[in-house]
Parts: C-alpha cells; structure tokens; sequence
C-alpha cells in the first residue's frame, strides 16, 4: 500500500484558490453577471468551513442555491422599485391632462364627421371595446365587414385629422 504523502500548505493554498475562482465564475453564470459572484462564492466556502464539509459537489450545490437566493432577494427589490417608481410617475401632470382632454375633445368632434356605418363601428369597437365579431352582430353583418368598416373609418379620421394639420 503506497503512503499518501501530506499535501503542502502552498498547493493546498493554490487548490482553494483554484476552487473559489471556479466557485465565483459559477456564481456569476448563476447571477447572469459578476456582480455579487464573489460574495455569494464566500458565503459558500464559510457554510463549508462552518460544517466541515469540503466536497466540491456540495460547494457547487450550496453556491447555486446561493445564487438563487440573492436573485430572488434582488428580484424582489426591483419589483418593489418599479412599483415605487411607477407610483411616484403615475399621477398625470396637469399639462398632459389638459392635452388628452384637448384630444379627446377633437377627436370627439372629428367622429362626428365620419359617415355612417363607420362611425358607429368605430364606436362599438372602440368606445365599448367590443369585438370585431360583436361589432358584427350590434351591426348585423358577417365579421369581415365589421372590419372592414372599422379600417375604413380610421382611415376617415386619419384623413380628417390631416386635413386639419
């Protein structure tokens, strides 16, 4: 039976370093960038350390579940980010109010303007939001027509709104 030699703190030293890079470019594939790669590397090697534990399969398990960990964790907080944003941003200013009123407005007016039976397609589809086939049946035409009749008078207002550009 052949002695195993012990292994010397210099290639010891160069095995562990060896191991956290692997470790930390597995984090960072996990985390999809290098950010946060290297701590969650760590906190792996100090969860091994603290069980005494130095399989390489059970490092790589614990650093992906790290991984998931702070993606959940980040995940979470950039929700509640965009939905702090998205609150501090959703309240219209009074400019943009008074513009979609204005548009609302002539928009209202230049509907008027459009021939009938496009206009009151036009307005199921679009003021009731129903559905092309909806619009067919309120109009008593095959669904192809009701299409029709809605590109046909989008097509009314754009011109309409051209006109008076």
């Amino acid at each position: 039976m052949a002695r195993r030699e012990p292994v010397s703190q210099e290639i010891e030293l160069e095995l562990e370093n060896t191991l956290r890079a692997r470790l930390v470019a597995y984090a960072a594939r996990t985390l999809g960038g290098h950010s946060g790669a290297e701590d969650v590397a760590q906190e792996a090697l100090l969860a091994a350390q603290r069980a005494g534990i130095q399989s390489p399969g059970w490092l790589y398990a614990v650093t992906y579940r790290r991984a998931v960990d702070r993606l959940r964790r980040d995940g979470r907080a950039s929700v509640a980010h965009e939905q702090l944003a998205r609150k501090v941003t959703s309240e219209p200013s009074a400019e943009s109010v008074a513009t979609r009123r204005d548009d609302a407005r002539q928009l209202r007016e230049r509907l008027e303007d459009v021939g009938e039976p496009f206009r009151t397609a036009l307005r199921l589809r679009y003021l009731d939001s129903l559905s092309f086939a909806d619009v067919a049946q309120r109009q008593g035409t095959p669904e192809r027509t009701a299409r029709s009749r809605v590109a046909r008078g989008l097509a009314q207002l754009r011109e309409l709104f051209g006109a008076s550009a």
